[in-house]
């Protein structure tokens, strides 16, 4: 009779250890994803930044200012964006749109700034700018960061 009492009594301990572990491993698995997500955004942010410098860096510059020509600069932007310059957009069939390398970016958060030597480009850099991304309890804005500066090598 005395056994049988004991094991009755440790009968909710499981329903408490689970609710004390539960409330403690929640949150953290929560902060792990959501840092790791953030990561994984800023990873792809990098490696799209990185990619539309070197092409901007070997690509024609016809400007004779630190200014970049219109049609330079969207080509940089667009590879940026969606990893090619002339990308497919504005199409009524949204399947056959080129969509973006990283989710929300735009070409309006992409910025390039041109070192001049002379009438020559020296260096060519491009960041983001204005990027918000949104996890699950805070939001990151990456604004100049990630950035990439290349030697201009084009003609």
């Amino acid at each position: 009779m005395r056994l049988l009492k004991r094991s009755n009594s440790k009968r909710g301990n499981a329903i408490i250890e689970f609710a004390l572990t539960a409330s403690a491993m929640i949150p953290l698995l929560t902060g792990v994803t959501q840092f790791g997500h953030s990561f994984y955004m800023y990873n792809q942010l990098v490696s799209t930044v990185k990619g539309s410098a070197r092409y901007a860096s070997v690509a024609s510059y016809t400007s004779t200012t630190s200014t970049p020509a219109s049609d330079y600069t969207t080509a940089v932007k667009n590879m940026a964006v969606y990893g090619k310059t002339n990308p497919v957009t504005g199409n009524a069939d949204l399947s056959l749109n080129d969509a973006p390398l990283v989710r929300g970016l735009a070409t309006s958060n992409i910025a390039i700034d041109v070192t001049m030597n002379g009438s020559v480009p020296k260096d060519i850099k491009v960041k983001v700018v204005n990027f918000t991304i949104d996890s699950v309890f805070r939001s990151f804005t990456f604004n100049g960061k990630p950035h990439a500066t290349y030697r201009y090598n084009g003609s």
